[in-house]
């Protein structure tokens, strides 16, 4: 007698077998899609980091400008090596108006600007950049040594840090420097 069909052994070992090759599909599809995450992530911090590079050294180069020469613009107001606060007549008007002395530093990994007053308040502030793990400045005269006087600063190096979780395999970090040459000393 000829039997049609499948023992239940066989229909087990098939049904074993099925349920190894799926987990197996599905753990490769979850690696792939979180390295491709993760990889995501890495691009946008590196983005972010030029863009915010960027940012600053455009900035940090019109320190000083006063097209007009008016008096109370000084450039660099105040520096160390994790804040520096600068001046620059945006509107170019000969006068600081709100908005055109600022303050940057980090607060609890966010890379703050303040906009202040004349007299160092806070006006408003506006976050330029998240996960910033360090920002570090050094500053320099003419002759590229270490500049004593805000009146003598002529080149800035700027350092900013990034770090962000991965999916995979823990933090990631990207660091960032350039040096920056005052056009308005």
């Amino acid at each position: 007698m000829h039997q049609k069909g499948m023992t239940l052994v066989e229909l087990l070992v098939v049904m074993v077998v099925s349920t190894i090759i799926g987990i197996a599909v599905l753990n490769m599809f979850t690696l792939s899609n979180r390295t491709f995450m993760d990889q995501n992530k890495i691009l946008d911090a590196q983005r972010d980091g030029r863009l915010v590079m960027e940012y600053l050294t455009r900035y940090m180069r019109e320190a000083g400008l006063n097209p007009l020469g008016s008096p109370n613009f000084e450039g660099v107001r105040q520096i160390s090596s994790s804040n520096i606060i600068i001046d620059r007549d945006s509107d170019l008007d000969g006068v600081l108006d709100e908005g055109e002395i600022v303050s940057y530093i980090v607060n609890f990994g966010i890379l703050k600007r303040h906009f202040l007053d004349e007299n160092g308040n806070v006006i408003r502030s506006q976050d330029i950049a998240k996960n910033v793990t360090s920002f570090q400045l050094a500053w320099f005269d003419e002759t590229g040594g270490p500049s004593p006087a805000l009146a003598d600063i002529r080149s800035i190096d700027v350092s900013i840090g990034f770090t962000d979780n991965k999916f995979i395999g823990g933090d990631f970090t990207r660091t960032y420097s350039t040096r920056v040459d005052l056009r308005n000393p």
